[in-house]
């Protein structure tokens, strides 16, 4: 293979690998914006609640002597009702916790903030809620306050979706720019070697 050829299908296959980067950068930023397929809206929770009484669990980590012991341990929960505005983002789920592993913690701890919340949606088939926000100091006994993924899926969207921060296009319309460049460059280049250069054009 002539030099000239070995060099330009290296510098082609390296504008390849650009655009590839480019168009994976974009389709991962997509994704995160994305909401989860199995979740529930505050909507559905209240229809449900409307229609008799709702319960579910939440996830979360009592303790292990070490990091590999440490398992999800699910807490059996009752939705009580949606408190419309009660949190910065919005509503929030009131809960109330039960069983054996809530008794003797007694309530909702400071650590279990951020568990996942999930309600039995019937069949089986549970779907996540939200996200254990308050408890303990917040509310009384086993009750606690959970944020709804509608919210947390908001909250994601105008972060992905503004320039303030991370959002998609802060990084992929640079690379964009950088690729359009890079090709004009190339083909350029190409060009002037083969009219200045006697052994390209052999």
């Amino acid at each position: 293979m002539k030099p000239f050829l070995s060099s330009r299908l290296v510098r082609h296959g390296a504008v390849l690998a650009v655009v590839a980067a480019v168009i994976l950068l974009a389709a991962t930023a997509t994704a995160l914006a994305a909401p989860p397929a199995n979740t529930i809206s505050t909507a559905d929770i209240q229809t449900m609640l409307d229609a008799g009484p709702v319960t579910g669990y939440f996830d979360t980590v009592l303790g292990g002597a070490t990091l590999a012991s440490q398992s999800p341990t699910p807490i059996p929960v009752t939705i009580k009702a949606i408190v419309p505005d009660g949190g910065p983002a919005g509503d929030l789920i009131l809960f109330e916790a039960s069983g054996a592993d809530i008794t003797t913690i007694g309530g909702i701890a400071e650590g279990m903030s951020g568990s996942p919340l999930y309600i039995d949606t019937g069949g089986s088939t549970y779907k996540l809620a939200g996200a254990v926000s308050y408890g303990d100091i917040f509310t009384t006994n086993e009750l606690g306050l959970a944020t709804p993924i509608d919210d947390m899926i908001s909250i994601e969207t105008t972060y992905m979706t503004t320039s303030g921060g991370g959002a998609a296009h802060v990084a992929t319309i640079p690379g964009i720019v950088i690729v359009v460049v890079a090709l004009a460059f190339n083909f350029v280049g190409d060009g002037l070697r083969e009219a200045l250069d006697p052994r390209a054009r052999r």
